[in-house]
């Protein structure tokens, strides 16, 4: 298991919950921080984590899937200072073999006093930080339609821009469960998938409920 700020390798870390892209904390931030307590006999194993995880069958066609593990040390979200200490993560992504799509789901053991707290954080990013500029683009963040789910939830829907060009269009689900918290995220690349967003924001609501039901079924929350 890697030990890194971001918690996985770089080329994935846009697809952690704890942040939006270019939203790391150093070394020498996370030394400073408080200290957290030891995580709960009773939080998830990596394994347990893992095996919650949607699969190639739980997609819908045309997904494929890489996994990748580790731990993360920073804070919740782009504009939270909220602080989780270092938590075991596990993170498996999907690319669309036949359109420019991208799905990646996050569990992350925060542990049960923080799972809320962090979807907490999210939620406010319509409020307090809408507007964000990245190495990727300009983000613009407004809410998702979400039906209630687990502890807490929010949906968000982020349009990433270059100067009026519309790149991207990432949608957002954050779920607290108990000890952890699950993110999914479908980013489209509008530049070259053209399908009407109503189609694709069905296909993530399909998703984001076969994530919630293996969740219940593994009972890690």
């Amino acid at each position: 298991m890697s030990t890194r700020a971001y918690g996985i390798p770089a080329a994935v870390a846009s697809a952690l919950m704890i942040g939006f892209p270019g939203v790391v904390v150093s070394a020498s931030a996370a030394a400073s921080a408080p200290a957290v307590a030891a995580a709960s006999a009773d939080e998830p194993t990596v394994e347990e984590m893992r095996d919650a995880l949607l699969g190639p069958a739980d997609m819908p066609g045309g997904y494929t899937g890489t996994d990748y593990t580790g731990t993360y040390s920073g804070v919740a979200s782009a504009c939270d200072e909220l602080y989780l200490g270092t938590v075991d993560n596990v993170v498996r992504t999907f690319t669309h073999t036949g359109r420019s799509l991208d799905l990646s789901e996050e569990i992350a053991a925060v542990g049960y006093d923080r799972s809320s707290e962090v979807v907490d954080a999210w939620a406010a990013i319509p409020d307090d930080c809408p507007d964000k500029q990245y190495s990727s683009g300009y983000w613009n963040t407004s809410r998702w339609p979400l039906p209630s789910l687990g502890d807490a939830s929010v949906g968000l829907v982020s349009e990433v821009r270059n100067d009026d060009e519309l790149l991207s269009r990432v949608t957002t689900a954050m779920i607290a469960y108990g000890d952890v918290v699950v993110h999914l995220k479908l980013d489209q690349n509008v530049t070259r998938d053209k399908t009407p967003f109503r189609r694709t924001d069905a296909e993530f609501r399909r998703i984001v409920r076969a994530a919630v039901a293996k969740i219940e079924e593994s009972g890690i929350g």
